[in-house]
């Protein structure tokens, strides 16, 4: 399940376009909110997507940008702040599973 966790979220965010998949998935933050990650290229570097926090009621708490190496989500916050998030934890957005069903 890890490899092919590992192997779907590396082709959608390097193949897949806004268009197609806005939100890639999310995962349970410590504020029992999420962890959002996204296809948006916004102001994030070449081959970096946004990635923004959600708080227990829906509210948004920070942004930042992500990039997919090595079977971990590495994220820089806008607070200037750097995390590294296994996949093992991410839940696949249904557009997301969509897109990977139709790509086999």
């Amino acid at each position: 399940m890890k490899s092919l966790c590992i192997a779907a979220v590396a082709a959608l965010t390097t193949v897949a376009t806004a268009q197609e998949v806005t939100i890639l998935g999310t995962m349970r933050n410590k504020d029992q909110g999420q962890i959002v990650f996204t296809l948006i290229k916004s102001e994030c570097k070449d081959g970096q997507h946004l990635v923004y926090t959600t708080g227990n009621g829906g509210e948004i708490g920070i942004f930042g940008c992500y990039a997919y190496v090595n079977g971990q989500m590495f994220v820089l916050w806008n607070d200037g702040s750097m995390y590294s998030y296994p996949v093992d934890g991410f839940e696949f957005s249904a557009d997301a599973e969509r897109l990977i069903r139709q790509r086999k």
